[in-house]
C-alpha cells in the first residue's frame, strides 16, 4: 500500500494548487518542477464513442500539449485516463501556465512512499514470514512460480498468446 496527501486545491481560485504554489516559492531559479497538467477539454479517446469524434479530441489535446510546450513546459508522459500530461517546469512556467485558456489546474507531482508497517499485514505478509517448509526451510519462495493476475490486462488478447496453452506468454503456458 502506498500513502500519499490528496492533492490540495487550487489556491485562491487560480489554477495551481496549493501544495504547488508553496513549491514555487522556495524554487530556485531554473529549477524543474514536477507537475501534472490537467487540461480545460472534453476527455479524449475513452469517452468518445466514434472515431471522429476521438480524432478531433485528441487534436485538441495534442494542440493544447503544443501550446504549452511552446510556453517551455517539457512533457514526459500523456495521461490520457485523467485528461493530463506529467511534466516538468520551472516556476516562472509554471504560473503562466494560468494565462493559458487551455489549462484546467496544474498540481505538485505527490512523493508516494511505501509503508511496509501496513502493506506487508494488510496481504499477510507477517504470518507467512514465520512458517516453514517440511525441510524447516523459510518459506521465502525460492524455486517457486508466482502469478500476479492485473485485472486492467486483457489477458485473452493475442499479443500475449491468448494465455492458453502452447505459444502462450505467460509462464507454463497456463
Amino acid at each position: 500500500l502506498r500513502e500519499a496527501k490528496r492533492i490540495a486545491p487550487p489556491a485562491s481560485g487560480g489554477k495551481v494548487d496549493s501544495a504547488l504554489a508553496a513549491r514555487l516559492d522556495s524554487a530556485t531559479p531554473g529549477e524543474l518542477i514536477p507537475v501534472i497538467i490537467e487540461f480545460n477539454l472534453p476527455f479524449t479517446t475513452t469517452l468518445a464513442t466514434n472515431l471522429q469524434t476521438r480524432t478531433e479530441r485528441q487534436n485538441q489535446f495534442n494542440a493544447a500539449k503544443s501550446q504549452i510546450q511552446s510556453l517551455g513546459v517539457q512533457p514526459e508522459r500523456d495521461l490520457h485516463i485523467v485528461n493530463a500530461v506529467s511534466a516538468k517546469a520551472n516556476a516562472q512556467t509554471i504560473k503562466s501556465l494560468q494565462l493559458s485558456k487551455d489549462v484546467k489546474r496544474v498540481s505538485l507531482v505527490p512523493i508516494l512512499h511505501t509503508v511496509l508497517n501496513v502493506s506487508a499485514p494488510e496481504i499477510h505478509a507477517t504470518e507467512t514470514w514465520t512458517k516453514i517448509d517440511a525441510a524447516g526451510n523459510p518459506l521465502i519462495g525460492y524455486g517457486r512460480r508466482i502469478a500476479i493476475i492485473d485485472t486492467g490486462v486483457d489477458y485473452t488478447h493475442p499479443a500475449l498468446g491468448g494465455c492458453r496453452g502452447v505459444g502462450a506468454s505467460a509462464g507454463g503456458g497456463a
